[in-house]
Formats: C-alpha cells, sequence, structure tokens
C-alpha cells in the first residue's frame, strides 16, 4: 500500500480498523500485494543480496532490532525475509560496480518517493553501470515507466533508438 499514494488512505483505514480487531482491509491489502509480488522472485534477490542472519538467534535478533525501529512492522519485516534463512543459494562477493560488455546502454528509471527503493539506490546503480542514463521521476510510486508522458516518451525513443537521452532527465 505505500507504493502507490493513491492506496494511502485505504492502508491508514484499514490500520485503524486492525487497531479495533477488524481485519478485512488488512486482508484486502494483502491480497492485492499478494497478487502484484512473485515472491519467488523477490525472494531470490533479497536472500542473495544482502547479508542474511545466521541460526534462529539470529533471526531473532534481526526481528528484535527492527522491532525496536518499527514496533508496528518491524518483526513482521524480519519475518518476511525469513525464508532467507533456509534459501540454497548464498551471495559470497562483496557488490562491486559491473561494467558489462558488448550490451547497450542501459536507461535506469526511479521515482523521487518509492517507499521501497529510494532514489539513492537507483543513482548509485545508474553510476555503476558504466554509460547508463538515469530518468528521475516526480512521485511517490514504486515504479516509474507509464506514470507519465514525460518517462514514457523517453523510454519509447530509447526503445526505438538505442541512444540514452543526452542528458539527466527528470520528469
Amino acid at each position: 500500500s505505500l507504493y502507490a499514494a493513491g492506496l494511502w488512505p485505504r492502508y491508514a483505514r484499514a490500520l485503524d480498523d486492525a487497531d479495533r480487531g477488524q481485519l478485512d482491509g488488512i486482508r484486502s491489502l494483502y491480497g492485492l500485494y499478494a497478487e502484484a509480488a512473485d515472491e519467488a522472485a523477490y525472494s531470490a534477490v533479497v536472500c542473495t543480496d544482502s547479508p542474511v542472519p545466521s541460526g534462529r538467534e539470529g533471526w531473532d535478533d534481526l526481528a528484535d532490532q527492527l522491532a525496536e525501529r518499527s514496533a508496528r512492522f518491524g518483526a513482521i519485516l524480519a519475518n518476511e525475509v525469513r525464508a532467507c534463512a533456509h534459501w540454497p543459494v548464498r551471495d559470497s562477493t562483496a557488490p562491486e560496480p559491473v561494467s558489462p560488455a558488448g550490451i547497450p546502454p542501459i536507461l535506469v528509471l526511479s521515482t523521487t518517493g518509492d517507499a521501497a527503493t529510494p532514489l539513492e539506490n537507483a543513482i548509485r546503480v545508474a553510476a555503476d553501470l558504466e554509460g547508463a542514463g538515469l530518468v528521475t521521476v516526480e512521485d511517490s510510486s514504486h515504479t516509474a515507466y507509464g506514470r507519465n508522458f514525460c518517462v514514457t516518451s523517453i523510454v519509447a525513443d530509447y526503445i526505438a533508438t538505442g541512444q540514452l537521452p543526452d542528458a539527466v532527465q527528470r520528469c
């Protein structure tokens, strides 16, 4: 629900209702999230992209730390990624810049107010990818493409020509 500003009022109502023991709103919002997300793909990224705790105590400590930062959601978030305790693949390398040879330039899109993937991450990714371009969209949504004519037009031109915009773009 935090991915789209249009859902914020519904989310606030659902939280108020949940505080009174009425969980239908939360269930409904969870349904939207579950339909939009591929849990296996999400786990594959999270479990291999970041260091994960080891052992039950490590996971319990993570849940406690996150609960201190967010009483309502901290432990829930820790449990959401607990599947990583059993994920079969571990990333044993430290992240480093990627400069793939022989591929066309990459266009990175980001929004300014995404609660899940901050703009700073997109700036870092674009800087790490040699020759990449960045389009920043003034929006609080989780995705940038298709949100407005400006970004859609830039992406269409990029796909049609294979060329990045001449300068950093802001929509």
